[in-house]
């Protein structure tokens, strides 16, 4: 009896109903997947983007720092956009990469945060800047790049070498001519 109702134009129709209802099922969740896939991909395109930016900006200060052998207090650019995106970098990222930019962001925040308490800057609110041992800054602008790097492919920026590299800055003494100097 049942093999009867089956095959009859009743049975088809349930099996066609159900058979359809499974496909349409499927096929609704693949293209959800897919479609949530998209949209975490641009996401973390996004955060590596933002990040990058974020560090390549503090990088520039304590590349000033290095060069001068000094803290200017509005030196220092918060990592904003850390907490909304490194859940979604974690996905995307291998494990060295996102460790670089963990390492990264921790250091740069650490460095911000601990220069603006200095005793001197605390002490007289006025003081421009304070004097620092340059050497204490390359380690780092080395994790800064080592953070940048590891964004690079995320974000569709190209890699840099050890330290990041900034285009060079008109000096005080020239004018605002810049570094190059003129033929002749």
């Amino acid at each position: 009896m049942a093999l009867s109702l089956a095959m009859s134009t009743t049975g088809w129709a349930v099996i066609g109903a159900v058979g359809g209802a499974l496909v349409g099922a499927v096929a609704g969740g693949l293209i959800d997947m897919f479609i949530a896939s998209l949209r975490e991909r641009a996401e973390a395109k996004a955060g590596a983007r933002l990040i990058a930016a974020e560090v390549a900006s503090m990088d520039s200060h304590l590349e000033s720092a290095e060069s001068e052998g000094q803290w200017w207090r509005f030196y220092g650019i918060e990592i904003t956009n850390w907490d909304e995106y490194k859940a979604i970098l974690a996905k995307r990222l291998k494990y060295k990469q996102f460790a670089a930019v963990s390492q990264a962001v921790l250091v740069l925040e650490n460095t911000r945060q601990q220069m603006a308490v200095i005793p001197a800057f605390r002490k007289d609110p006025d003081l421009p800047f304070v004097p620092l041992d340059r050497k204490n800054i390359r380690p780092i602008r080395v994790d800064a790049a080592n953070g940048y790097n590891a964004l690079a492919k995320l974000a569709g920026h190209g890699v840099e070498g050890e330290l990041l590299t900034h285009p060079p800055r008109p000096r005080p003494d020239d004018g605002g001519a810049g570094t190059e100097q003129s033929p002749g």
